[in-house]
């Protein structure tokens, strides 16, 4: 009898926590594809975490999909801190390395950290030496672009394409993409990097929202008058 493996969304509290790691999956996304790593949240006594409604935790890693091949690549960094103290060889390990399928069912201590709505799996403490490892990749959380990319961004942006919207028409199209990009800012007021929205929006009913997160990425990357429009 085939079994079906579980892929969950990451649905727990920030905090140091043990957890098993033990399902991959790549996510074709509007924007372009990402590999997920699924792994279940355990109390101290290596027993399944429960929330407050007895369901059961879980976090992920969420990397650019790769084939594993780039020594610095995210996915990479992981697998180096996933090796035990036997298998790890300092010279061996800048050679080859498993399959990540490799990994399976066996336990981490993980660090899990909130960015924007959503937590993610941000550290995991390597086993072969107890010192914890920052997996955050290169290209993981916001670009310079997406700094810029706030209220002020949006009013400058509108303003300079205005005269070619009807003057009653100007301050109520404006209200409404503020009101949607309250949508998509974290606390600072920033635009949320793509990796976030992709997990947050891109899927069942929320595909909706990750379609409007598109079109603040298409304002942002060109202040036009059609990415205005796309919002009516």
């Amino acid at each position: 009898m085939k079994n079906i493996t579980f892929k969950p969304y990451s649905n727990c509290h920030p905090g140091e926590y043990w957890s098993i790691f033990f399902n991959s999956e790549v996510v074709k996304y509007p924007r372009g594809e990402r590999e997920i790593l699924f792994f279940l949240i355990l109390n101290d006594e290596y027993k399944p975490l429960l929330n407050n409604y007895g369901d059961a935790c879980y976090s992920v890693i969420v990397c650019n999909k790769s084939k594993g091949i780039s020594p610095k690549s995210k996915i990479t960094k992981i697998k180096k801190s996933m090796l035990s103290k036997e298998e790890y060889d300092p010279i061996n390990c800048l050679i080859e390395l498993p399959e990540l399928s490799c990994f399976y069912k066996r336990k981490f201590r993980v660090l899990v950290e909130k960015k924007s709505d959503l937590s993610f799996i941000t550290k995991i403490k390597r086993s072969r030496d107890d010192e914890w490892e920052n997996i955050e990749g290169e290209f993981d959380g916001y670009k310079k672009s997406d700094l810029k990319f706030n209220e002020d961004y949006i009013i400058k942006s509108f303003k300079k394409v205005e005269k070619n919207i009807f003057y009653k028409e100007r301050i109520n199209r404006l209200n409404c993409i503020l009101r949607i990009f309250n949508d998509y800012k974290d606390n600072q007021g920033i635009l949320i990097s793509d990796d976030i929205a992709a997990k947050k929006f891109a899927s069942g009913r929320k595909s909706g929202f990750y379609s409007r997160y598109i079109m603040l990425k298409k304002l942002f990357e060109e202040p036009s008058l059609e990415n205005i429009k796309l919002f009516f």
